[in-house]
């Protein structure tokens, strides 16, 4: 004899999917909330898949890549490179007016190839040429006079001991409610490594190139960090302030939380600790031009003019 079931009510599947499924709901966003490897990997992995499927689209290009590539190794030669050959490269760019110039490289100790160093370690018995060769300018001397007659950012890398070069640094102006002695929650170093003297004290700028990544990734950049408790730009900010020729940056507290930055016109919303998102575009190519086609005169100044021009290494075996 069979026991007759009472039907199902209406909507009672229905009810019972939603409840699971705001459950569910309720227990990933504890879980985003209380944080872990896990959740990170997955915020991460949903990040990069926007990224892929909507990439940013390009409208213009105000940024020129001067690219120590591989084609540049060839023909000039191994890195790194006499100090007088980035000295030219940099006269041949600002006659083209660019906005401001940036060199992603870091030149901490004098120049090695520069002719009183080689001079010290050869021995030259014709006294008439080591005379010739001690009246050259260094190479350290050209590169100081071609960074001070342009708009030029040098680079500086962040380390976990003090260093011993003078931080320079733009002003920065730190504008809302922010508690006696507290430092804006930003990346902090014990020092920093910047270049020789010669070459620091002539630039217009300091931008700082050191970056956090996750697991080899770069998702986040930091628009700020503290190095000995000294506020200082990184170097994408720090160019567009020399380009613009403002004195200072501002960055906007509440308490230790950074909620924005800005310098001149400009002002872009962070994350807490001063850090944005960067939403990446396709590879251009019309980014890029080889260093050896400025030296040798096949860039058009018109491609320069008005841009953002940075110098860094891209080639074979060499950190970008």
């Amino acid at each position: 004899m069979s026991v007759p079931v009472a039907p199902e009510p209406p909507g009672g599947w229905t009810g019972r999917i939603r409840l699971i499924g705001a459950a569910l709901l309720i227990m990933l966003a504890l879980a985003i909330w209380l944080g872990g490897p896990w959740t990170e990997r997955l915020q991460g992995a949903w990040f990069d898949a926007h990224q892929a499927l909507w990439p940013r689209k390009v409208a213009t290009l105000p940024v020129t890549v001067v690219a120590i590539d591989h084609a540049s190794l060839l023909d000039i030669g191994q890195w790194p490179w006499p100090r007088q050959v980035l000295a030219r490269m940099l006269r041949v760019i600002q006659r083209a007016e660019p906005a401001a110039i940036g060199i992603n490289i870091l030149m901490p100790e004098p120049d090695a190839l520069s002719p009183e160093r080689l001079l010290a370690q050869a021995q030259v018995e014709d006294r008439a040429l080591a005379e010739a060769l001690r009246a050259l300018p260094t190479h350290d001397e050209q590169l100081a006079k071609a960074i001070a007659a342009a708009r030029t950012v040098l680079a500086v890398a962040g380390t976990s001991e003090p260093g011993k070069h003078a931080l320079r640094v733009a002003p920065v102006m730190v504008q809302g409610a922010a508690g006696d002695g507290v430092l804006p929650r930003v990346p902090q170093y014990a020092g920093a490594l910047s270049s020789i003297e010669e070459l620091d004290r002539r630039a217009a700028g300091w931008g700082l190139v050191s970056v956090e990544t996750t697991r080899g990734v770069i998702r986040r950049m930091p628009t700020m960090a503290s190095i000995q408790g000294t506020l200082v730009p990184t170097f994408a900010l720090e160019m567009l302030r020399v380009a613009q020729g403002a004195p200072a940056l501002q960055m906007q507290v509440s308490g230790d939380d950074v909620s924005a930055v800005g310098v001149g016109r400009l002002r872009w919303p962070t994350e807490a600790d001063g850090a944005v998102r960067v939403y990446f575009s396709p590879h251009h190519e019309q980014r890029f031009v080889s260093a050896v086609d400025v030296l040798d005169g096949r860039v058009r100044e018109s491609e320069l003019r008005g841009q953002l021009v940075l110098i860094g290494l891209t080639g074979v075996a060499l950190q970008e």
